[in-house]
């Protein structure tokens, strides 16, 4: 959930639905159609490109209405915004326990998983046989692929992805089970942890283009490698930050 493209543009699609206001800035968009742009070969193209850019948008929307709707189980509102990095649900103030944020961080990727079953579940068993729509069946597929692989590579423990964030707080909660004087130990095992992580996954994106074959094929290009290199800079950015503290954290650090 990298930050980008939030400041208000004229260009700015904004409504309200289910209660909760959500902003899609322009880039988003453009980040769309660079994700699909494998689909400009196709002699279909342009059916299929749109057919791609709302499967995005409806997947993002619904991982953001998880986060959102999760809050207010725990009574705070939230609104959504869609930039050029994914999605952002903004609540009007944080949950106060760790486990209820943890609950926050993993309703986003559970909720896509869910809509994959449930397309999966309807695509093999119940309407494989009376699809006759191109169009239909592919946005039916696209929504499939996001909604399973988008999700796994969301809870991989990557700061800031939903993952990053989990493995941050259950950092703190063991420390402060542990009795620490403050959370910096666990902070900086988080963060390790989502270098580690993000340097890991982009050297498997990159392996076919050294030559070598991914055991498991991931639905992502290049692209992902960048953004995963790019949260392990951030991310180490934040170490040196914290390098140059002193004192004791405050809880919300």
């Amino acid at each position: 959930m990298l930050l980008g493209g939030s400041t208000t543009t004229p260009f700015d699609l904004i409504f309200t639905l289910f209660g909760t206001r959500v902003r899609v800035h322009p880039f988003f968009w453009l980040i769309s159609v660079l994700l699909g742009q494998g689909i400009l070969s196709s002699p279909n193209w342009m059916e299929l490109l749109i057919t791609w850019i709302a499967a995005v948008f409806l997947s993002i929307l619904l991982h953001e209405f998880g986060h959102v709707w999760m809050w207010r189980v725990f009574g705070v509102r939230a609104d959504i915004l869609l930039h050029s990095m994914g999605g952002l649900a903004i609540p009007d103030y944080d949950a106060p326990k760790r486990w209820q944020r943890i609950l926050v961080s993993f309703a986003g990727p559970a909720i896509q998983l869910i809509l994959y079953a449930i397309l999966s579940f309807g695509f093999f068993h119940l309407w494989k046989e009376s699809l006759t729509s191109p169009i239909l069946i592919s946005f039916i597929a696209f929504l499939m692929i996001i909604n399973l692989s988008w999700p796994l590579i969301n809870l991989l423990p990557i700061y800031p992805l939903d993952g990053g964030q989990m493995v941050r707080e259950l950092c703190q909660m063991v420390a402060t089970r542990s009795e620490m004087v403050n959370s910096r130990p666990a902070l900086i095992v988080s963060l390790w942890i989502s270098i580690g992580t993000a340097l890991a996954v982009t050297l498997y994106i990159l392996m076919p283009n050294f030559g070598y074959r991914q055991p498991i094929n991931l639905p992502v290009g290049p692209f992902m490698a960048v953004v995963a290199i790019v949260m392990a800079v951030n991310n180490y950015q934040e170490l040196q930050q914290m390098s140059g503290r002193r004192g004791p954290l405050d809880d919300d650090w």
